[in-house]
């Protein structure tokens, strides 16, 4: 206990302490008193109107199973519950998930008891972070933020974007990109309210880099390539060499959209080297396969495929899972264009094995490998294959709210069953139009 403390604020601090642990414990207020004090004289000091003689405090709080030091610290259970969120942390990082939640859940649990709101919020968003990252339960992640932000439990700006990036994340792994979209714009906003540096800063080049994401997949090319300014800008300012450099290459992906191909090339090509010189090996992969993109384009098959077994090897060599779809599907390509279609089907196989290992996560990459395999099995004349694997990649994309996709599979459909005069092409025609107002929408 502080010296500086008078009797008033002394005799509270130890009320509330009391209370607090004797609720934890269950113990009424006859129990806890039984053989050391009557129940009034116990009852006015969980009210901060007397006091008790130390050698009493010290029985008691032996019968609360707490040190005695806890009973007279400023807010001992909250510094307990403290220390239990960071041991739940340090569980998580030695890849003790089970108790790392265990921990959240007594901590959060006592959080909503005692009414330490800003606590709760921290605990909540390290059991979001933990399930995100463990690739489980995005359902439970959403309605955990949707409380928080429903209840505005959250203390500050920077707790609010927190639980916004987590449901944003929760939204993208559900497959519904739009709503993700969202809550990176509604974190964007709060931004203005808090400071800049310090972990502050890392919040601003989360945002900023899923915005440019998400621009990027909308089709915003330009506000894209703003926000990954942003990003960089933010890495350069706190001096964090991997930020800078992920924002730095990401840059490149707009540019190729936007038909500026050599100076994305030029990016990848820095990159390259900057991520192999630090080790970087799952950077290296992104870039090289992307490396491979630019040159397939070009028709520059050779040097594209050593990009993409590179990109696969080094995917590979991390445990990266669903990142090895990318070089798989460009392999399953390339070999598709050499006419090696047992080749291509291999690598697509293998492509739908990573997928079932996702958990429904990976319906995208699904949807992108029966759509290669349905070129392929076009290309054996097996018509009927090729209808149902383009039909399974569409409903999927519908089911997910992949409206650009879902556009482009139906104007391929509609045009391959109007060889044959089929009334599916009319339909097909038809769904393509409303997949693309919807995108039109989605992009003002």
């Amino acid at each position: 206990m502080a010296v500086d403390l008078d009797v008033d604020e002394r005799n509270r601090i130890i009320g509330d302490n009391l209370r607090k642990y004797r609720q934890l414990k269950g113990l009424t207020q006859d129990e806890l008193a039984d053989g050391l004090c009557s129940v009034s004289q116990l009852s006015k000091v969980e009210n901060g109107k007397t006091y008790l003689k130390r050698t009493m405090l010290k029985q008691m709080a032996d019968r609360l199973d707490v040190p005695l030091e806890r009973i007279e610290s400023a807010d001992a259970l909250l510094e307990e519950l403290t220390e239990l969120l960071q041991l739940a942390k340090d569980y998580y990082t030695a890849r003790n998930v089970t108790k790392s939640l265990e921990h959240l859940e007594q901590v959060i649990e006592k959080c909503e008891e005692f009414g330490y709101s800003k606590l709760l919020v921290d605990a909540l968003h390290e059991k979001c972070y933990i399930l995100l990252l463990e690739k489980k339960a995005h359902g439970e992640v959403m309605r955990l933020v949707e409380q928080v932000l429903e209840r505005k439990l959250y203390q500050t700006p920077s707790q609010k974007m927190l639980m916004l990036l987590d449901i944003g994340q929760a939204y993208d792994m559900s497959g519904d990109q739009q709503a993700a979209f969202d809550c990176y714009l509604r974190a964007d906003e709060e931004y203005e309210f808090i400071e800049a540096e310090g972990e502050h800063s890392k919040l601003r080049y989360a945002v900023s880099l899923g915005l440019a994401k998400y621009h990027c997949i909308m089709g915003n090319y330009r506000a894209s390539m703003r926000y990954a300014e942003k990003a960089e800008r933010v890495a350069v300012h706190t001096n964090t060499h991997l930020y800078r450099i992920r924002s730095h290459y990401f840059k490149a992906i707009p540019l190729r959209r936007m038909g500026e191909t050599q100076k994305a090339e030029q990016i990848y090509l820095e990159a390259l080297k900057e991520t192999h010189d630090n080790s970087l090996l799952v950077d290296v992969a992104i870039i090289s396969n992307n490396l491979g993109e630019i040159y397939q384009e070009r028709g520059e098959l050779g040097p594209a495929l050593q990009f993409y077994q590179r990109s696969y090897n080094m995917f590979n060599l991390v445990g990266a899972g669903l990142q090895l779809f990318q070089p798989l599907l460009h392999m399953a390509e390339l070999a598709c264009q050499n006419e090696d279609h047992g080749k291509a089907q291999e690598f697509i196989q293998e492509i739908f094995t990573i997928c079932d290992q996702e958990e429904g996560r990976a319906y995208r990459e699904r949807a992108s490998g029966l759509r290669l395999l349905a070129q392929v099995k076009l290309s054996l004349q097996d018509t009927k294959s090729f209808e149902d694997h383009m039909l399974q990649a569409l409903r999927i994309y519908q089911d997910h709210n992949v409206w650009d996709a879902a556009y482009e599979v139906a104007v391929e459909m509609a045009e391959h069953y109007s060889q044959f005069d089929s009334a599916r092409s009319v339909e097909l025609f038809r769904q393509a139009v409303e997949y693309n107002k919807t995108v039109k929408s989605l992009r003002r």
